[in-house]
């Protein structure tokens, strides 16, 4: 007889590989598709997720948590060298840094004018680089706010790109 934990464990695999819009689940959503309540079934849901990550690291995959829409999601271990094969010029890379950092901050879309004040740029400027991350999938320009594309945690790695632009911006000051 297989454990009800495993059998817990597959349902969350089955639920975390269905193709969501936006990709992924959250931990509510995860109790409530249990049968989990309270902070125990919170507990239990996390523990099953831990316990889901150790299978899932050596066939190539990893749990990752999105925290703009506030879902887990399953992931390569070896994504996209995110940055330099996105190859982003800077100018992108700082405008998609500032519109993460912002609706991280303030956990809703972020205006168009907010983020060209922080990037000491014309709103036509900000808008065409905006633009442009649109096209990438990168972002979503909804009227005169934009947020992070559902899709962006898929296309870049964000731990790495804001390392690599933290390095950047040390070795400028450098200079």
């Amino acid at each position: 007889m297989i454990p009800k934990s495993y059998s817990q464990i597959a349902r969350i695999m089955s639920i975390l590989s269905a193709s969501t819009d936006p990709p992924g689940v959250s931990i509510e959503n995860l109790q409530e598709l249990l049968g989990l309540e309270g902070i125990m079934g919170y507990q239990k849901v996390l523990s099953l997720l831990n316990i889901l990550e150790r299978y899932l690291r050596p066939i190539g995959l990893k749990l990752k948590f999105d925290p703009n829409y506030r879902v887990w999601y399953i992931q390569h271990i070896q994504p996209p060298d995110d940055v330099v094969s996105l190859n982003l010029p800077a100018r992108l890379a700082a405008t998609l840094m500032y519109v993460l950092i912002l609706t991280h901050d303030t956990g809703n879309a972020v205006e168009i004018d907010k983020i060209a004040q922080h990037r000491k740029k014309s709103k036509r400027g900000v808008y065409d680089d905006l633009r442009e991350l649109e096209k990438m999938k990168l972002v979503k320009i909804d009227g005169d706010s934009v947020r992070p594309s559902k899709y962006l945690p898929f296309i870049i790695d964000i731990d790495k790109f804001f390392s690599k632009l933290a390095m950047l911006m040390m070795s400028q000051e450098e200079k």
